[in-house]
């Protein structure tokens, strides 16, 4: 009876791992990419049909309207993208 508790325990934990654990620790690192100032990241997990799916699916949607800002800062000539002008609050 253990030795099943046991196996159940440990399938239990793989599938979390699986399914719950890396997607957010990878979300996570892309996130880290974005901040690091890295816009070309390629946001995963966008195909899964649950809270995972629509959170990676939202950062993609943040990802593509954070580019257009930058791309529209960059053609308009603005510098410090992001940042307050100086003496500005």
């Amino acid at each position: 009876m253990i030795i099943l508790s046991l196996l159940i325990y440990v399938f239990i934990i793989l599938f979390l791992n699986q399914n719950i654990v890396k997607p957010i620790v990878s979300l996570k690192k892309d996130v880290d990419e974005i901040i690091a100032g890295n816009l070309d990241v390629e946001i995963d997990f966008v195909e899964r049909d649950d809270e995972i799916g629509s959170l990676a699916s939202d950062f993609r949607k943040m990802l593509s309207m954070l580019k257009l800002y930058v791309n529209n800062k960059v053609k308009l000539g603005i510098k410090n993208v992001g940042k307050k002008a100086k003496g500005k609050k």
